[in-house]
């Protein structure tokens, strides 16, 4: 598993609730932790994460306002993640955009939001087109390298 250099800037931690370093090198002062990384050929790849616990969170996909995915739980390895004090690295999610939702994707908002709460978690406009259609996933268990790509733009 390759480890991608995890940066996060100081932009990225005051959106995140003014997080700072233990003296053991993990993130602390923030309820949640994570990012949408990227939108490529219909997949979305991120990664989320609970402050006060390792145990992946459970999440909705929203799209445009309307959800495309529930009750997926986030909790692929993510190698850089981990890398970058952020517990087991159990935290990656992926998920496959439904065919019927890929036509005029640029401008579009993708939502990431707590499937027990219905709380907002992540936001992110897709601003690139996508390249091609692929077959719908409800699935997000398992390993995930980071995807290529900068991880840390803002979304």
């Amino acid at each position: 598993m390759k480890n991608y250099g995890l940066k996060i800037s100081a932009l990225n931690l005051r959106r995140l609730g003014g997080a700072r370093r233990d003296g053991k090198g993990s993130y602390v002062g923030v309820a949640r932790l994570g990012h949408i990384d990227r939108v490529k050929d219909g997949v979305i790849f991120g990664w989320i994460k609970d402050e006060d616990s390792d145990v992946p969170l459970t999440v909705d996909i929203l799209l445009r306002g309307a959800p495309v995915g529930t009750a997926l739980i986030a909790d692929r390895h993510r190698q850089d993640v981990q890398s970058a004090g952020f517990g087991t690295g159990h935290h990656g999610f992926e998920f496959a955009i439904p065919d019927e939702h890929l036509k005029d994707m640029v401008g579009a908002l993708i939502e990431v939001r707590r499937s027990s709460s219905g709380e907002i978690l992540l936001r992110h406009v897709v601003t690139s087109p996508q390249r091609r259609a692929v077959q719908s996933s409800q699935s997000v268990s398992g390993d995930l390298d980071k995807p290529e790509g900068t991880p840390w733009s803002a979304p």
